[in-house]
């Protein structure tokens, strides 16, 4: 009988364990509040953070400088803004969710974005009410639509 008791706790066990484990880290830290932005420290984070609108309306702060050269491993030649992006070029004007949080450059700068595309182009496509961005750098910057 007490077998089967144990037997049965097992799984519930595991459940509350599972339960009970810390969420991974989005970026490179933070819960994107103002107290406790976003990390962004690497290219990969900067382009993690333009593929999740839900975060927009976020606090980010870079800890590190960027560098987003085509020619390194994994590099690209963007098609539209690196954040925010228009998301359907045939519709006349902006489709997409504009960035409405906190950008804190924290002193760095993005370089070497490259960016082949039609309208809203930039590092941010649209910028909405109540955004800020502010101690950021941008260095070789090359935009063409």
């Amino acid at each position: 009988m007490r077998r089967v008791r144990t037997a049965r706790m097992i799984p519930v066990l595991m459940v509350v364990c599972w339960l009970t484990l810390p969420a991974p880290a989005q970026y490179s830290g933070g819960s994107g509040i103002p107290e406790d932005p976003y990390q962004i420290a690497t290219a990969e984070d900067l382009i993690a953070l333009g593929e999740e609108p839900n975060d927009y309306d976020k606090h980010v702060i870079l800890t590190a400088d960027i560098d987003l050269d085509p020619n390194l491993p994994g590099g690209t030649v963007f098609d539209r803004a690196v954040i925010a992006p228009d998301v359907n070029d045939d519709a006349r004007g902006f489709q997409g969710t504009a960035f409405t949080g906190g950008f804190d450059g924290n002193g760095h700068k993005i370089s070497h974005l490259t960016i082949e595309g039609s309208e809203f182009l930039g590092l941010f496509g649209r910028i909405g009410s109540g955004a800020r961005i502010s101690n950021l750098g941008l260095e070789v910057v090359d935009v063409r639509g």
